[in-house]
């Protein structure tokens, strides 16, 4: 940690305010830094002895016999932790000379230590940016490095995670980031990342065991999550306060999907922003109001995903057949309905419920839409199947301007 860098910045530091000589040896009595340049590279006996013998100081007056390269002076170990560094001299044989000594000493000592912890802190940024890159985005470079900065961070490269991605007001982004490192809240197996503009991402680590797959994630998540909202929104919480002056106080998490190995860990993050994304043009394009839920589920819009991945002309090929058929009002109407049974799990009470009609008016709307189409989502699969397609093709045009007369 005692380099000639940073002790040559120290004495330079010094130079304007100091009489002074001061030489800094390192662990091995080499002068490293000096006031005197000419000293620079030459052996200090005295100073190795400080080491090797594990004194706290020595003095050496002009009255002694000086092995070569020694001055008279006062020498200081410098320590770190508890270990010896080096050895600070200070040249002369002033009455203060003792107290300039180790003034010198402790101010050193105190330089090093904060260089130690900022060389921490940057190397704990460059290990989180390493791994925002190899997770989030996929850079080759940096692959290799990732399984091996997951073990040197105690992080079991084996354990099922799952990207959660929150969305709050941009002003109370910092505290949200504040919350989700904090004891309390960030797990041991936890991975807390952020995208390049500051945007927090957390790796959940989830413990399966034996029970149900899809309640023993949907319920850990849950919990969780709503542990952060609360410490958000507390009592007292800086949050609170910024969530008070710019008058909001909605807090979004999505969640991507479940995965077992870090070369997969990205995916889920993709899942995760994907659902972020989707579930926000889903509320333009079909104006549902009430769609946002504090959590959010990649698996509850799969489907939609698969779609999306779907070349363009695919889905257009495959709703083609329709387009004559629906015009205007007609399909607005097919768009609504169908989308709101299908929401329901074709469940004729739910759909009804959701679309503001009686149910009857549900019953004449799907004996419509088969007069028109020829589609019975309720009764046969293969037509459930070509609804969904024509509601994720619909959604996206809903006002069909593509069609020509």
């Amino acid at each position: 940690m005692l380099n000639q860098e940073i002790a040559q910045r120290f004495i330079d530091r010094l130079d304007r305010v100091l009489d002074f000589n001061i030489n800094i040896m390192d662990n091995r009595g080499i002068i490293i830094a000096s006031r005197d340049p000419l000293r620079i590279g030459t052996f200090h006996e005295v100073a190795r002895e400080v080491l090797v013998k594990g004194l706290s100081g020595l003095s050496v007056s002009r009255d002694e016999i000086l092995p070569p390269g020694v001055r008279p002076g006062i020498n200081l170990p410098v320590v770190l932790d508890g270990n010896p560094e080096g050895v600070i001299g200070v040249t002369g044989d002033a009455p203060e000379l003792a107290n300039v000594a180790a003034a010198l000493k402790s101010s050193l000592e105190t330089m090093l230590e904060y260089e130690r912890l900022r060389e921490e802190q940057q190397q704990s940024q460059d290990r989180r940016r390493i791994l925002a890159n190899a997770l989030l985005f996929h850079d080759p470079t940096t692959q290799t490095q990732r399984n091996r900065i997951l073990q040197d961070m105690v992080l079991r490269t084996d354990a099922p995670r799952i990207a959660l991605v929150f969305d709050v007001p941009l002003p109370q982004n910092s505290g949200l980031t504040q919350v989700l490192q904090s004891p309390a809240i960030h797990g041991s197996q936890d991975l807390f990342l952020q995208t390049p503009d500051g945007r927090p991402v957390v790796f959940k680590a989830l413990d399966l065991g034996n029970g149900p797959l899809v309640d023993t994630i949907t319920g850990q998540v849950e919990i969780w999550v709503e542990k952060v909202f609360r410490t958000l929104t507390g009592e007292g919480s800086a949050i609170m306060a910024a969530g008070s002056a710019t008058g909001s106080s909605e807090y979004q998490c999505f969640c991507g999907s479940l995965q077992w190995s870090p070369e997969l860990y990205g995916m889920s993050y993709h899942h995760a922003v994907w659902t972020h994304q989707h579930l926000n043009d889903a509320a333009v394009l079909t104006n549902r109001p009430g769609w946002k839920n504090s959590i959010s589920w990649f698996w509850d819009s799969s489907r939609e995903y698969l779609f999306s991945l779907a070349a363009p002309v695919e889905l257009e090929s495959l709703g083609a057949m329709f387009d004559r058929k629906l015009r205007g009002k007609d399909r607005r109407v097919v768009l609504e309905t169908l989308s709101a049974l299908d929401r329901s799990g074709m469940g004729m009470k739910e759909a009804a419920a959701e679309l503001g009609v009686h149910r009857n008016t549900l019953i004449l709307r799907l004996e419509k839409i088969r007069q028109l189409l020829g589609l019975d989502p309720l009764n046969r699969n293969r037509d459930r199947i070509l609804s969904q397609i024509l509601c994720y093709r619909l959604a996206r045009n809903p006002e069909g301007e593509y069609l020509r007369n």
